[in-house]
C-alpha cells in the first residue's frame, strides 16, 4: 500500500483548506448574524430611557412622594445614560466585528454578506409592521404594553 499523504506538505492542499475553512467561517457568521438579534448591526433599535417618564410612572404606580420622586429621579437619570453607553459601546462593535469579518472576504463573499444584511433587515422591517399593527394580544397586559416595564427596574 502507499502511504498516506495527509496535505500538510502539499501548498495546493493547503491553500484548498483555508478557503473551505474561510468559506465554513463566513457560513458560520451569516448563520450567527441570523440567529443572534442585533449582530448585523442593522438593528435600530431606539432605546429611550426617559427618567422622566419612568419617574411618572413609579409615581403613578408606587404613589410615590414627593421626597422619594427626589431621590429616585438622579437612579434613574444615571441608569439612563450607563445604558444609552451600552447601547452605543454594542453598536461599535457590531461595527468593528462586521469591517473585520468583510476584511477577510473576497468581493462576491462581501456581495453576498450585504444581500444577507438587506433581507435579514426586510424580514425584520416585516416583522415590525406586523407586530404593530397586532399590538393587542399578546403585547398587551391589562391595557398596557407588556415591554412597558421593562424598564421600570
Amino acid at each position: 500500500m502507499l502511504p498516506r499523504n495527509h496535505g500538510f506538505n502539499s501548498k495546493s492542499q493547503n491553500s484548498g483548506s483555508s478557503t473551505k475553512f474561510m468559506g465554513v467561517l463566513t457560513l458560520v457568521f451569516c448563520a450567527l448574524m441570523f440567529a443572534v438579534p442585533g449582530w448585523s448591526g442593522e438593528g435600530k433599535h431606539h432605546h429611550k430611557h426617559n427618567p422622566e417618564k419612568q419617574l411618572k410612572k413609579l409615581t403613578k404606580r408606587l404613589g410615590l412622594t414627593e421626597a422619594q420622586q427626589v431621590k429616585i429621579k438622579p437612579i434613574l437619570e444615571q441608569k439612563a445614560q450607563q445604558l444609552n453607553a451600552l447601547h452605543q459601546q454594542m453598536k461599535d462593535v457590531r461595527q468593528n466585528s462586521r469591517a473585520q469579518i468583510e476584511s477577510e472576504l473576497t468581493p462576491e463573499q462581501i456581495a453576498t454578506f450585504k444581500e444577507l444584511r438587506e433581507k435579514r433587515k426586510e424580514r425584520r422591517e416585516a416583522h415590525k409592521e406586523k407586530n404593530e399593527k397586532g399590538k393587542k394580544g399578546k403585547h398587551k397586559k391589562d391595557g398596557q404594553d407588556k415591554h412597558d416595564d421593562d424598564h421600570d427596574d
